[in-house]
């Protein structure tokens, strides 16, 4: 990520209400909100179809919509991106169905594997839970830039190793993907046929080598450069976090909304 889009995110940060929120504000009421959601009932689909169980499910899409409206977030870009957790979330909830307790629905295998109606709700609940909290993560991470996000975690008294882990990894991760495409692009110009495919297999050993080296032999002149600037294992910071009285409206909106999913 070149510094020039750096300013420019910052720059499309700034320009509403919901940008200009405390970070401290946004991450307490969205993590409430996160726990709250885990915590709910589970939808009901069987064996009666209950649509009202969605109900503060829907309600949470539909306000963590309504801040991407006011935050101008293209809701497409929201709902595609939150889609990601989908498949990944099946994955994992796949085989609840089998185990859960329950009224039996399919009894399958002479009755050694049934479907019960408490496992298919579960695995229901799992995935709608999995992409609500994945939008708000989401809404998150576009609404507040990733150092603030950090100053954040450190008022919440996180240990400053991990949020240090997570700067350098959110800093040089773009860094490592561009050297990677330049390697990349090194190697394709060297074979413009395109015709060896055991060459591009035995090559790709040898640019992952490459690269643990260059990030190795970096991250030494980084630190170096850092120690010799007065790094004492803490990034100072210059801005100050306040919280307003707009702040604290959006922490009570949110935490009125965590109840009303738990109850």
């Amino acid at each position: 990520m070149s510094i020039e889009s750096e300013n420019m995110k910052k720059r499309e940060m700034t320009g509403n209400l919901i940008h200009r929120l405390d970070p401290r504000a946004k991450l307490l009421s969205l993590v409430g909100l996160l726990v709250a959601v885990v915590l709910s009932n589970p939808p009901s689909v069987i064996p009666q179809f209950n649509p009202s169980t969605f109900f503060p499910y829907l309600f949470v899409i539909l306000l963590l919509l309504s801040l991407a409206t006011i935050s101008k977030i293209s809701l497409i870009t929201l709902l595609k991106r939150s889609m990601v957790v989908i498949p990944f979330s099946i994955v994992v909830a796949l085989f609840l169905p089998f185990f859960g307790n329950g009224d039996v629905v399919v009894d399958l295998v002479f009755g050694s594997l049934t479907l019960s109606s408490h496992g298919i709700n579960t695995f229901v609940g799992v995935v709608v839970k999995s992409y609500v909290c994945v939008m708000c993560v989401i809404l998150l991470t576009m609404t507040t830039p990733f150092p603030s996000i950090i100053k954040a975690l450190g008022w919440l008294r996180v240990p400053e190793t991990y949020l240090q882990v997570l700067s350098f990894l959110y800093r040089y991760m773009f860094i490592l993907m561009e050297e990677v495409t330049n390697m990349k692009r090194a190697r394709d110009s060297r074979n413009p046929n395109r015709v060896r495919r055991m060459w591009y297999i035995k090559t790709a050993g040898l640019i992952a080598g490459t690269l643990f080296i260059r990030a190795y032999e970096r991250g030494e002149r980084v630190y170096s450069a850092m120690v010799s600037r007065g790094y004492e294992g803490r990034m100072p910071s210059l801005g100050r976090m306040k919280m307003g009285m707009k702040d604290w409206i959006f922490m009570c909106m949110f935490i009125t909304v965590s109840a009303y999913i738990l109850v």
